[in-house]
């Protein structure tokens, strides 16, 4: 049975706290493996679209600290038809797989555990994407219901939640809103992001982020920037954002710390690299990818783009 709430809570606009200049800096460990995606507390990092010889063509990675497995939904067969989105400290995935004609959010769980792939679909939707887990087993996401040509195709997106079968929709109180939840911590802290839009224009605001923690939205902004972006948050109730010009920073209980990675590493030769900055650990840790491009004098028809270099990598925070 599906559970429909809408949270009638009070939305805080209180000000948030003043930004002062502190600064995480962090080593880096570089990796010729693309994709990095999440990592867990154990150290097993989650990759995308790796591209690994004998992988399966539909299929996610996982870089275990005990060896090497992959992720791939049964009937997934193309690139990308896979995509993990969070590892937990159990070694569960959880992520979006596209199967048997549709997109569905999927649960799988290491061999020795009970059942290596669950599919999830609320009950009357159609598309669902599973973007955050947390240790308990409970999922957050996304799901569309059926198009009905006699509303906004607005109408049709929700968040869920899911726990042991049983499925929540959640969305953020207002008449005509869209609501994705990203991700949950063990504390039961939710990170998400929703819009309101115009049921006759389908003109759209801009997306707006929150926390969500025993019914009460809070509003999430990277510190000086016009465009915030929730990446990923921890079972600490930490919080990584991303501002604008691919800034980074960390949330943490009240107080912002901005990212403060090197502008070169050791493989890039002294050019300066673009940071991707996609999950954060409980133990602090980054993950993500970074890419560089060698300068060269003018592209010709034949080469049309200077030599580019994309590598994995963890950022370990330096004390």
């Amino acid at each position: 049975m599906l559970a429909r709430l809408f949270i009638a809570v009070l939305f805080l606009f209180e000000a948030l706290p003043a930004y002062a200049q502190t600064e995480i800096r962090y080593l880096v460990w570089s990796s010729d493996f693309t994709g990095f995606q999440d990592m867990n507390r154990q150290g097993d990092i989650l990759v995308n679209y790796p591209r690994q010889p004998g992988l399966p063509q539909g299929a996610s990675a996982v870089l275990f600290t005990t060896g090497f497995g992959w992720v791939s939904c049964p009937g997934a067969t193309s690139l990308g038809d896979t995509v993990s989105e969070q590892i937990d400290n159990r070694r569960s995935v959880s992520g979006t797989c596209h199967t048997m004609g549709l997109d569905w959010g999927f649960i799988y769980t290491p061999p020795g555990l009970p059942s290596q792939y669950q599919l999830l679909m609320p009950p009357g939707g159609v598309i669902a994407y599973a973007l955050g887990r947390n240790d308990g087993g409970f999922v957050v996401g996304q799901y569309y219901e059926p198009l009905d040509f006699n509303q906004s195709g607005f109408e049709r997106i929700h968040g869920f939640l899911y726990y042991n079968g049983q499925y929540m929709t959640v969305d953020f109180p207002g008449e005509h809103t869209v609501t994705a939840l990203l991700g949950i911590s063990n504390s039961g802290r939710i990170t998400g992001a929703y819009f309101d839009f115009d049921p006759v224009t389908n003109a759209a605001g801009p997306w707006t982020w929150f926390s969500l923690m025993q019914g009460q939205f809070t509003p999430i902004s990277s510190p000086g920037s016009v465009n915030t972006y929730v990446i990923d948050m921890n079972n600490n109730d930490q919080i990584l954002l991303q501002g604008d010009n691919w800034n980074y920073f960390l949330y943490d209980d009240g107080h912002y710390f901005k990212v403060a990675l090197p502008e070169t590493t050791e493989l890039s030769d002294g050019i300066k690299v673009e940071w991707h900055v996609n999950g954060l650990n409980d133990n602090g840790l980054l993950v993500g990818d970074y890419l560089w491009t060698i300068p060269c004098q003018r592209p010709t028809p034949s080469s049309p783009f200077c030599p580019g270099f994309r590598k994995g990598f963890v950022a370990f925070p330096l004390q």
